[in-house]
């Protein structure tokens, strides 16, 4: 871990990892900060909606060390929607809509993700199109690694997720922020669409295991209706400091 965000964290006086009993869900600590997100017309990949956009964040929280599992969300709804079943594997397969429900039923304190907060842990203090380098490694990113961020080194193609925690975490002990299953997060305020008469205000990011490499950038983001789902798009859990 940087020393910079090992000070920062410890300048909180707040536990750096703590655990849901009832879930088993491990949140990793993020200090308050004024987050830039987004990247340029001159990233690759880059697309109408990535533009840069900043957000201070005035408080610490803590954001799930990996997304939600199969056997996680069984154990609060009681039900798996999800494609690609595997107790280990992240839940599929949910809408936005389902993913605050679930949040609902883990009570106080848990919610939804800002797209803000995601991406600031996605990229632990880097400046790159991803968060350990300016190349996608499929060995060690679930993405479609038959094509690769231009210049890089083709890899595997899974066509399908790996388990929660599985492959190796950014800086900030995050697992699988890029790749593996699209994460919901409630859109940047200054992102929010119009889709006829309806606000849009719900964002995929990171990027999934079917997807290509430049759609697993930090700055990677799907505006969709909070009711849409699909094999590939699951959810991590945020959590405010009590």
């Amino acid at each position: 871990m940087q020393l910079s965000h090992l000070k920062a964290v410890a300048a909180t006086g707040l536990p750096w990892r703590v655990q849901d009993k009832a879930t088993g869900m491990v949140f990793l600590l993020c200090p308050r900060a004024t987050v830039i997100i987004g990247s340029t017309a001159l990233e690759y990949g880059h697309q109408d909606g990535d533009e840069i956009a900043t957000e201070v964040l005035g408080r610490p929280f803590y954001l799930g060390e990996a997304p939600v599992t199969q056997s996680q969300w069984e154990r609060v709804t009681g039900t798996n929607p999800s494609v690609h079943q595997g107790a280990a594997l992240p839940v599929d397969n949910v809408s936005a809509w389902d993913c605050i429900e679930f949040l609902r039923s883990m009570g106080p304190g848990f919610r939804f993700p800002r797209e803000s907060e995601w991406e600031y842990a996605c990229r632990a203090g880097s400046e790159t199109p991803f968060s350990h380098a300016d190349q996608l490694d499929a060995h060690a990113v679930n993405y479609n690694g038959v094509h690769p961020y231009p210049g890089g080194a083709p890899g595997p193609n899974r066509r399908m997720p790996v388990p929660a925690g599985s492959l190796p975490p950014n800086r900030w002990g995050f697992h699988e922020m890029l790749g593996n299953v699209w994460e919901w997060c409630s859109a940047h305020p200054s992102r929010v669409v119009m889709n006829g008469d309806v606000r849009v205000q719900t964002v995929l990011r990171g990027g999934s295991w079917g997807n290509h490499a430049h759609s697993c950038r930090c700055a990677s983001r799907l505006v969709r209706i909070p009711e849409y789902r699909r094999q590939n798009a699951g959810f991590r859990v945020a959590r405010d400091v009590a």
